[in-house]
């Protein structure tokens, strides 16, 4: 007998071997951003994308993404201690 009710949802990340011989695990779950990180060892890959998705599910996920172009250039700036002037290459000054 077929279930008419909802579908429960499929956990599934992708993994993917990179040009480099290198595992990127790919997460893709709805109402989530996309996630992913790269590996040396698939079992790595594996394990980390099983963590992360348990973690949403929970909803224990932080996303721990690396700053915006523009936050780490605030973030230059700020260390330098004035404002630098950042310039397109080819573009007039």
């Amino acid at each position: 007998m077929r279930n008419h009710g909802t579908v429960p949802e499929v956990r599934l990340a992708t993994l993917v071997k990179t040009d480099l011989g290198k595992w990127k695990a790919i997460i893709r779950k709805t109402g989530w951003p996309t996630t992913s990180k790269t590996f040396r060892a698939k079992r790595d890959a594996e394990d980390w994308a099983r963590r992360m998705e348990d973690d949403m599910v929970r909803g224990a996920y932080i996303q721990r993404a690396s700053a915006s172009p523009s936050r780490r250039r605030l973030d230059f700036e700020d260390r330098r201690g004035d404002a630098t002037t950042f310039t397109r290459l080819g573009s007039p000054l």
